[in-house]
């Protein structure tokens, strides 16, 4: 019966703390990794955290949300119940050092040689593309660079004539190879015309060809399309409504022959930057326009022919630029450039999620947003947001602790067999999530029909 007793003191003295806390709404915030709110009497296993000693019932392990800046994102746990305790923490880098960098490689020579785009290769390498004028054949000379998975080089080549031509894009084929696209002064037709460089894996030109009028003519971005052959986008002088410069599209086959074109653009100036093939195997070309707009974003959707669907622009009382578009996997697309009509600073970052149907989704403007916010749960899944500018929570790992009977409703929140102050913190801590003063009455009121029951029990025994 002593311990009987202790044993509901302990409680309510749990029960009406918690209470306390929370009417004054005190909330613990969440624990570093490794830490605990008092000092451990034993070491806690690599599978703890903090204020708990028993392993989580669900563990997510850790995982890479770097892509997930200013979206949702949900995880699954399937414990088919919202009465749990949750632990979320984060980390910059898995790596030992800190997100310092790995490595970094420096190319070129005794002038002046600039990288424009990189892609990851085939073999876990890297090619890098853009100018140079240390070496080469006159000018400024397009550059390609390929080096091995830890930033070795392993060979570079250049393209060009006598006067400056450029890489400003770069794709590796289906078959391992290469194709750049930019804009070359040696060749073509006019004062400056794309360039499209097809080079085999080990960067030896295979072919190039140009596209252009009498005017000056600049790819900025080239995709392989679904068919073998290339797409290029850029802006052209020569071509169009009449403006200063128009959105060029310009569709090849796998050879680099002409297909079609197509320009888009009114009286005044347009120009793209960005270019990707959505999935249904039409265009979505992303830049700013000053003909709809003071200098808005752009988006242009066409069909597999080129021909527009429909175009949006946005932006604010001041100048925006878009500069590059990805199709992602909700079908939606994500534009992604500078603004000066939104956020924090004079320049800030600008992300702007678009609907196929051009219904402008959401925007963010990315000049102060960092953190991660745990905004739903449910039986099944867990929902958390990471912040458009958050630089931390690279990597989140999320642990829930199942409070399961009878323990729990002894005031054992953490089920080791005690109960003292690390259950006592959990309660503080969760207080108004999980646990509510009607949880807490509950614990109480369930506490004192055991007392009650176990007292009977001793004195039929006794008797």
């Amino acid at each position: 019966m002593g311990i009987d007793r202790k044993f509901l003191v302990a409680v309510v003295l749990l029960a009406v703390l918690a209470v306390a806390f929370g009417v004054f709404g005190t909330v613990a915030p969440p624990l570093a990794e490794g830490t605990s709110p008092i000092s451990p009497q034993q070491e806690l296993s690599p599978d703890s955290v903090g204020h708990f000693t028993n392993p989580p019932t669900y563990d997510s392990g850790w995982v890479n949300v770097t892509t997930k800046t200013g979206r949702y994102f949900t995880l699954k746990h399937n414990l088919n119940t919202t009465n749990v305790v949750v632990d979320i923490t984060g980390k910059q880098s898995l790596d030992p050092n800190g997100g310092a960098p790995t490595w970094n490689k420096t190319y070129g020579g005794t002038s002046d040689d600039r990288a424009n785009p990189v892609v990851q290769t085939g073999d876990g390498g890297y090619a890098l593309a853009g100018s140079t004028l240390s070496f080469g054949a006159g000018g400024r000379d397009a550059y390609l660079v390929k080096t091995d998975s830890l930033g070795n080089m392993e060979w570079n080549l250049t393209y060009g004539g006598p006067s400056d031509d450029y890489a400003y894009s770069l794709v590796q084929s289906s078959d391992g190879e290469y194709a750049l696209a930019g804009e070359t002064w040696s060749f073509g037709a006019g004062a400056g015309d794309f360039w499209l460089v097809k080079t085999d894996s080990a960067g030896t030109m295979q072919w190039n060809k140009t596209y252009g009028g009498t005017n000056i003519e600049s790819a900025e971005s080239v995709v392989q399309t679904s068919d073998g052959g290339y797409a290029l986008a850029g802006n052209t002088w020569s071509f169009g409504a009449g403006g200063p410069t128009d959105f060029w599209l310009v569709k090849t086959d796998a050879l680099g022959n002409m297909m079609w074109n197509k320009t888009y653009g009114a009286a005044n100036q347009e120009v793209v930057y960005s270019l990707v093939q959505s999935e249904d195997g039409g265009y979505a070309l992303a830049g700013y326009t000053v003909s709809y707009g003071d200098r808005n974003y752009w988006l242009v959707k066409t069909d597999p022919a080129g021909t527009m669907l429909w175009n949006k622009t946005y932006g604010g009382t001041g100048i925006e630029e878009a500069h590059s578009v990805v199709q992602s996997g909700d079908g939606e697309y994500a534009v992604a450039g500078w603004t000066t009509s939104y956020g924090a600073g004079n320049y800030d970052f600008w992300l702007v999620k678009v609907k196929p149907e051009m219904n402008l989704e959401h925007q963010r403007n990315l000049g102060n947003e960092n953190g991660l916010a745990w905004t739903s749960m449910t039986n099944i899944t867990i929902t958390l947001y990471r912040g458009t500018t958050d630089p931390y929570w690279n990597y989140v790992r999320v642990r829930i602790w199942l409070i399961k009977e009878p323990s729990w409703i002894y005031g054992d929140i953490n089920m080791d067999g005690v109960v003292d102050a690390r259950d006592l913190y959990i309660l503080i801590r969760n207080y108004g999530k999980t646990f509510s003063l009607l949880s807490l009455c509950g614990i109480v009121a369930v506490a004192g029909v055991q007392t009650y029951k176990t007292r009977k029990r001793t004195k039929e025994t006794d008797k």
